[in-house]
């Protein structure tokens, strides 16, 4: 059982804590403490599961350049 399903929060909780997490940036700092710990050797995972966490880490960094980058050109036109 993962810690999500111990603590037992409701989706609007999940989705809450989430957005937070997201327009903080939090999100990728959380996941290169992760990356940080894994080659460090304090946290053991599964190649699959390192794979899974290098296409999201991937995947939030482009998301999150591009959420800035559009926001630098609204503020341009603006």
């Amino acid at each position: 059982m993962n810690v999500l399903e111990r603590m037992d929060l409701s989706g609007d909780e999940k989705d809450l804590l989430l957005e937070i997490l997201f327009s903080q940036n939090y999100a990728l700092e959380l996941l290169c403490c992760e990356f940080v710990d894994i080659e460090n050797g304090d946290k053991k995972i599964s190649i699959e599961e390192y794979k899974k966490f290098t296409q999201l880490f991937e995947k939030l960094e482009t998301g999150i350049s591009n959420i800035h980058n559009s926001s630098h050109i609204s503020t341009i036109k603006g």
